[in-house]
């Protein structure tokens, strides 16, 4: 029977094979060195489990040589859940590692599906749309707050500093000190709103921490902010056409910001890359979104619930261009 324990660091879940009790292994959630229970622990001189399924001739299992110096021990590795995408699993006619980890990320309802590699794929409308209402349906009480609390929190920030600087007495320098407070506040939260987002378009649990953990992104997202805003109103200069198209072109912009910590130079190229085909499958998504807002304006509730869908398709999109899966799926 397998051997199931828990890393005494980290608590992850751990699975092993009876065989290797007693034996040491690297934790692949926390890297802490960990003794498998049930079994005595090795002497110092024993080596340590293989990474790789081990075979057992007919005398008995003869454990492995000692790792080399600097302690290159192996590390569980969880398997893919059947069905799943194997992302950084043993791949087909690979030996499968015995330190398996019971897998968590899954792509069926409910479930988080994890992040996986980026690869350029093509958007279409009815797809994107579809995938994003099977998110929305699921999950708008949770975009409903992370919206609304983002908001509330900038607003009475942006409010009380309108209240104290763009006054008579302070005048242009007013200004610049409304600036001073309000941009890194709307900065800092809308950092973190995006992060909430793509948890929630991953199934993921989202909570008002991750709102408020917009700081480790702050100065990539504030650079990315002037770049993405300088280039589309010189495009909107050179008669609008240009402009659209550079919004079009660094749309996931932000999301590059926080899902890939990407600098400035990274994210111009990313999203020179990922939006390469997709630019025309944005503007009339848009369009769409903009049309059904127009057409239910008169309805408070409506056009809320327009708005809530635009924000949390704006994170399914980055998702669907960069190859990396959605949740919900499947219902």
């Amino acid at each position: 029977m397998p051997i199931e324990f828990v890393c005494g660091s980290c608590q992850k879940k751990l699975r092993v094979p009876e065989e290797f009790a007693g034996r040491t292994a690297k934790c692949p959630n926390c890297t802490t060195l960990l003794t498998v229970p049930g079994g005595a622990v090795p002497s110092p001189g024993a080596g340590v489990a293989s990474p790789l399924a081990p075979s057992f001739p007919a005398g008995g299992f003869t454990p492995p040589p000692p790792p080399p110096p600097g302690g290159n021990f192996p590390q569980f590795q969880p398997p893919p859940a059947p069905g799943a995408p194997n992302w950084g699993g043993p791949q087909p006619g690979q030996a499968e590692n015995p330190y398996a980890a019971p897998q968590t990320v899954r792509t069926y309802q409910g479930e988080p599906v994890g992040t996986g590699e980026m690869q350029h794929t093509k958007l279409e409308i009815g797809d994107l749309l579809n995938s994003t209402w099977k998110v929305f349906k699921q999950r708008w009480s949770s975009v409903l707050f992370g919206v609304f609390i983002t908001g509330l929190i900038t607003n009475i920030i942006g409010r009380i500093a309108d209240a104290i600087f763009l006054n008579d007495s302070f005048g242009f320098l007013g200004i610049l000190l409304n600036l001073a407070v309000t941009l890194p506040v709307n900065v800092f939260f809308g950092a973190g709103l995006i992060k909430f987002l793509l948890k929630v378009a991953r199934g993921e649990p989202s909570e008002f921490n991750d709102l408020t953990s917009g700081g480790p992104y702050f100065t990539n997202f504030l650079l990315t902010s002037l770049m993405v805003g300088i280039a589309v109103i010189i495009g909107f200069l050179l008669l609008i056409v240009p402009g659209i198209y550079l919004g079009l072109m660094f749309a996931p912009a932000f999301q590059f910001v926080v899902d890939k910590n990407a600098n400035v130079g990274e994210v111009y190229s990313l999203c020179t890359k990922y939006t390469e085909g997709n630019k025309l499958t944005l503007f009339l998504t848009g369009l769409v979104l903009f049309l059904i807002f127009v057409v239910i304006f008169i309805t408070i509730i409506g056009a809320i619930a327009v708005g809530l869908f635009g924000y949390l398709l704006a994170n399914v999109a980055y998702l669907k261009m960069t190859g990396q899966p959605v949740a919900y799926q499947d219902t």
